[in-house]
C-alpha cells in the first residue's frame, strides 16, 4: 500500500478577466474539496465575474397579485462554489461568477436562476411566503422536551378553504434510535394545526421517518403512516 501527500490549494476569488478557484486538495492527479467529497476540475473553477442587473418583481400570497418587493430586502444568491448578496434599493453595480444559483429571501419562496458567461439581465419574480421566525431548543439531557414557534397565519386566509402549507422536516443531529440513550426525543417533534391533538407528529432517527396523524387524539401506531410516500397519499 502506498500513502501519499495532498497539497491543500487555498480559495482564489475571480478577476475582472480571471478565473479564480474554490479551495481543493490534490494528489497531483484527483481533486477533493475542502469537505472531502470528491471533484472534477471544472468543479474546482470559480469563473471571472460579469456585471449582472437584477431586475425583481414581487407576488402576494395569493400567487397572482402583483406586490412590490420592499427596498432593503437582502437576496442571496448561492451555487454549489460560491454566494452573493443583493440589497433591493441599494446594491447598484453587481457582478457574479457564471453559474446556477439558488435565490432566497427572507418571507419568499426561493428559486433558481442561471447567470450567462457573458451575463447581463436577470430577472427574478419572488413569490410571498408565510415565514416563521425562531428557534426551536436542540434536546439535552437536562430539558427532553423543547421550546415551540408559532406561524401566524394572515386573517384573510383562516377562513379560506384553499390553503396548501408546505414545510421542510429534517434529522439535524443524525441521532440514532432507542434506549437507553433517549437521543430518539431529539427527534421527536409535531406540527400542531388547530388546538388539542390536531396535527402531525414526526419520529426521525437516523435512517427512519415514521410520521403519526394526531387527529384521532393519539399518537399510536396504528396512526402511523410510515414514510413520507404513504404520508404524502394520505394527506393528497
Amino acid at each position: 500500500m502506498t500513502v501519499g501527500t495532498l497539497d491543500y490549494v487555498a480559495e482564489k476569488q475571480p478577476e475582472a478577466d480571471a478565473h479564480g478557484n474554490v479551495a481543493y486538495y490534490t494528489d497531483g492527479e484527483n481533486y477533493w474539496l475542502a469537505d472531502g467529497t470528491s471533484a472534477t476540475e471544472d468543479d474546482l473553477v470559480l469563473l471571472y465575474e460579469v456585471a449582472v442587473e437584477v431586475i425583481v418583481e414581487g407576488v402576494a400570497l395569493d400567487g397572482t397579485t402583483a406586490e412590490t418587493v420592499a427596498e432593503g430586502t437582502v437576496i442571496t444568491f448561492t451555487s454549489s462554489k460560491t454566494s452573493y448578496t443583493y440589497t433591493v434599493g441599494e446594491t447598484q453595480s453587481f457582478k457574479m461568477s457564471p453559474d446556477t444559483y439558488t435565490v432566497t429571501a427572507d418571507g419568499c419562496r426561493s428559486v433558481e436562476i442561471t447567470v450567462p458567461e457573458e451575463g447581463g439581465t436577470i430577472e427574478l419574480t419572488l413569490q410571498k411566503v408565510i415565514s416563521i421566525a425562531g428557534a426551536v431548543s436542540d434536546y439535552n439531557p437536562g430539558n427532553k422536551w423543547s421550546d415551540s414557534v408559532t406561524l401566524e397565519i394572515p386573517d384573510d386566509l383562516k377562513t379560506s378553504t384553499d390553503v396548501v402549507l408546505e414545510f421542510t422536516v429534517k434529522n439535524v443531529t443524525n441521532s440514532q434510535a432507542g434506549w437507553p440513550t433517549d437521543e430518539w426525543a431529539s427527534q421527536r417533534f409535531a406540527i400542531q394545526m388547530a388546538k388539542g391533538n390536531e396535527g402531525f407528529l414526526f419520529f426521525l432517527p437516523k435512517g427512519e421517518a415514521n410520521i403519526f396523524d394526531m387527529t384521532d387524539g393519539s399518537i399510536r401506531d396504528e396512526g402511523s403512516f410510515g414514510s413520507i410516500r404513504s404520508f404524502a397519499a394520505r394527506t393528497a
